[in-house]
């Protein structure tokens, strides 16, 4: 009866710290404290059973029974909301990560629209200095005085990829550092006009998978790098992602989930995409041929029922 009461809070909660948490350290200081009850448990078994009946033996060996059993759900409850307030500060750090991108997109339109106005107001001047030289046929001073001024034109150092702009911001970010790495991107983006997926979240597995892309190619020749990146509406409400990208062919895997071969990687990027693409009636696929690596990830834009 007792097993049946835990069994449900132990496979849900247990459930999502196994697919959420992928921190060695902690799973072996768990492991550690759970041997020593286990032990103590071995250690403090009746070995002759007569014995209980012997004055309060019986009552005494239940009492601390008991009383070990709950310190150890005590230490398992604890265990679960102190690791559940590091997965919960972990996406806070990413949504914090995100805005950060977000900012810097912002005032880079912001001083490319600043620059403009400001050519925009020279160019009058500009336009009469012009005529002046053309009607006295000073044909290299108007050349030479198109040139400088061609060069001092602003120029737009971020894309609009999609009509939204945290997802913008996120793209400029990564295929500008692939950019300057030498990796070659082929891209084909396309976000429906009706985007139902919370922009955190979609932002959260771009960032995840490119990130994963652009680190994986840096092993590479320069010539070598490769990205592949297609965000499309498929089937009505399906939105799908796929990014291939060459890697170095090694592979390290957890029963079937693939880690990270870097150094201070466990592969919770990959978790983390899949989870949130769970959340949205959806699924994500990892696999490898040869040198490509393949990230499939699908999720339903639809729009979700009032709470």
């Amino acid at each position: 009866m007792l097993t049946g009461l835990l069994y449900y809070p132990f496979a849900h909660f247990g459930s999502y710290l196994i697919d959420n948490l992928n921190q060695s350290l902690i799973w072996n200081a768990f492991i550690v404290i759970s041997g020593i009850f286990l032990f103590y448990n071995l250690s403090n078994a009746i070995q002759i059973y007569s014995t209980l009946h012997t004055n309060n033996v019986a009552r005494a060996y239940l009492t601390n029974q008991i009383m070990f059993f709950a310190l150890l759900l005590l230490l398992n409850v604890i265990f679960y909301f102190l690791v559940n307030s590091l997965l919960e500060k972990s996406r806070t750090d990413e949504r914090n990560r995100i805005l950060e991108m977000q900012e810097k997109h912002y005032l880079s339109q912001q001083k490319y629209l600043e620059e403009t106005s400001r050519t925009r107001h020279d160019f009058r001047h500009a336009l009469h200095t012009l005529q002046e030289m053309a009607e006295k046929g000073e044909h290299e001073s108007v050349l030479n005085f198109l040139n400088c001024y061609i060069e001092k034109l602003p120029e737009k150092n971020t894309k609009d990829y999609s009509n939204n702009a945290a997802v913008n911001a996120v793209l400029n970010h990564y295929l500008r550092i692939a950019d300057e790495s030498g990796i070659t991107v082929d891209q084909r983006i396309f976000l429906p006009e009706n985007l139902y997926i919370e922009s955190i979240d979609l932002c959260s597995v771009l960032g995840n998978l490119l990130e994963n892309a652009i680190t994986a190619n840096l092993d590479l020749p320069r010539k070598e790098r490769y990205i592949s990146l297609v965000i499309s509406p498929e089937q009505g409400s399906e939105l799908y992602i796929a990014i291939s990208n060459r890697f170095n062919g090694k592979v390290d895997y957890k029963g079937s989930r693939y880690l990270s071969t870097h150094k201070g990687g466990h592969g919770i990027g990959l978790i983390s995409v899949t989870a949130t693409a769970e959340r949205y009636n959806g699924s994500a696929d990892f696999y490898h041929r040869g040198h490509l690596f393949h990230s499939n990830v699908m999720m339903v834009n639809r729009k979700q029922p009032a709470s």
